[in-house]
């Protein structure tokens, strides 16, 4: 039961994770829209169309 319920905190944690992850970008998608400039590099693109993702 506690490996069971540790696996549950280990995964949580990892979807946490990564959601502040996409939050993080799409806040950066935001900015750089914001700007007026088109994105530049491929990690900029990226936070552009997660910002579009979470707009949608």
């Amino acid at each position: 039961m506690t490996a069971a319920l540790r696996l549950l905190r280990a995964l949580y944690a990892a979807f946490a994770i990564r959601i502040d992850r996409e939050i993080q970008l799409a806040e950066q998608g935001a900015a750089i829209l914001d700007s007026g400039r088109e994105p530049e590099t491929e990690e900029e693109r990226r936070a552009v169309e997660a910002y579009w993702d979470r707009v949608l």
